[in-house]
């Protein structure tokens, strides 16, 4: 199998003829991830300005820690995603080159000629989704991240591919 795109947690694989869409379920570390580093440098400027002031010393030596636990939750989310990001994953959709869209039981969902892609508006986040649509469905198979990918490099997969450009 060959990793054709990554968005977040979300991959595009190829198998022979078939297109997967494969999620790995590390989507949540990368807000994870600058949340804590952010907290790793407010509190550790903090406790490196207090300590050096001689009233809010008894302050660093709370601040300090902190941090230190902080940067060290953010390196365990990072070593974690990396773990996760070599593992099968659960498969999100599955695209028959020949055939089109498959469901879970192998069955045509739709002809690959039905199928586009659009970006679409994600309510919790300024970055946008990416849908696979057909006449008569959708499915969000990537969604962008303003502190990890944006859909760009599955979209451009996909079309590389005959998987239609955004029809309205």
């Amino acid at each position: 199998m060959t990793t054709l795109a990554r968005c977040g947690s979300r991959t595009l694989e190829q198998d022979g003829r078939l297109l997967l869409i494969v999620d790995h379920g590390t989507g949540w570390t990368y807000t994870t991830r600058f949340v804590l580093g952010l907290l790793t440098v407010i509190f550790g400027v903090n406790a490196i300005v207090m300590a050096t002031m001689a009233e809010l010393r008894g302050v660093a030596f709370i601040f300090g820690p902190l941090a230190v636990l902080f940067a060290v939750s953010f390196i365990a989310v990072g070593r974690y995603r990396a773990r996760r990001a070599n593992t099968t994953g659960e498969r999100i959709a599955t695209i028959d080159l020949e055939r089109g869209l498959l469901d879970d039981s192998g069955n045509v969902v739709a002809p690959v000629p039905a199928l586009s892609v659009q970006r679409t508006f994600q309510l919790t986040s300024s970055s946008r989704a990416l849908e696979l649509r057909w006449p008569h469905g959708a499915l969000v198979i990537a969604r962008g991240n303003p502190f990890a990918d944006d859909v760009s490099a599955i979209e451009h997969a996909l079309q590389q591919h005959g998987i239609g450009g955004s029809r309205s």
